[in-house]
């Protein structure tokens, strides 16, 4: 089984958690789409940031958890996501080692 290990810190999260923000990202411009998505983002990280005020500080998700096709989509975009960030740290990797090797 693979495991995405993501560390985000407090403080991060915090800021993600108010309201404040959503309501910055949207102006006369927005789709109702976007304006959506900052309001879904709001209350994600608002949960996220009720849980480590309780004291927890990770959290395990597994496609077994989710119940429908609508969770496992969301499960499955996220886990796309996290694998592209892999790429990403990878790609980033090699840049230095290769500029380390030119010096």
């Amino acid at each position: 089984m693979a495991k995405f290990i993501l560390e985000v810190s407090d403080e991060y999260i915090r800021k993600q958690a108010e309201p404040e923000r959503a309501a910055a990202s949207i102006d006369d411009k927005t789709s109702g789409v976007d304006a959506l998505s900052a309001l879904f983002d709001v209350i994600a990280f608002k949960h996220v940031r009720d849980e480590i005020d309780k004291g927890t500080t990770e959290f395990n998700v597994s496609i077994d958890d989710m119940d429908d096709d609508k969770e496992r989509g969301i499960f499955n975009g996220t886990v796309s996501r996290c694998g592209m960030l892999c790429v990403i740290k990878q790609a980033n990797e090699n840049m230095k080692k290769d500029e380390g090797k030119q010096e």
